[in-house]
């Protein structure tokens, strides 16, 4: 089970709603964290300096790491395996990548409510829903916590 994280609370719901069916399944679950490298975010690194690009890199990859440490606590508590994994790209296609590379059986994100960014962004939850071939489990805001994170 793969369970595409980016430091949202709606991706801790979706986690804890992945921990919950892995336990249940007695299945491990994959958690995987994108630090985003889109062709818009190479366009701003440009007109920042090295030693800037350098900092927020650093930043984002520890705030993934410390994210996915806090989801690796619950799953040790809940006696459930699982696996860290952070890339960089595109967050869609490097979640469907993933999936595909690792021979996924099901894909358990969070969908943030639609807000006129997301729209003109692109969603990542409708790329993956779109372009994975395993199937995917939306947890939304409204859907109940099963597991506290």
């Amino acid at each position: 089970m793969l369970v595409p994280v980016d430091g949202s609370k709606i991706a801790l719901k979706a986690a804890g709603h992945a921990i919950n069916m892995a336990k249940l399944m007695n299945a491990e679950i994959e958690v995987l964290h994108v630090i985003p490298e889109t062709e818009e975010a190479e366009k701003e690194k440009k007109f920042l300096e090295d030693k800037v690009e350098e900092s927020l890199s650093l930043f984002t990859e520890l705030f993934g790491q410390s994210y996915i440490n806090q989801i690796e606590e619950v799953c040790s508590t809940q006696g459930v395996a699982m696996t860290k994994i952070i890339e960089r790209g595109e967050p869609g296609p490097k979640i469907v990548e993933e999936a595909k590379k690792q021979d996924i059986e099901l894909i358990v994100i969070g969908r943030r409510s639609e807000t006129t960014e997301a729209k003109l962004m692109g969603n990542i939850t409708e790329y993956v829903l779109k372009n994975s071939r395993c199937p995917v489990l939306i947890v939304t805001t409204d859907a109940p916590n099963f597991c506290e994170l």
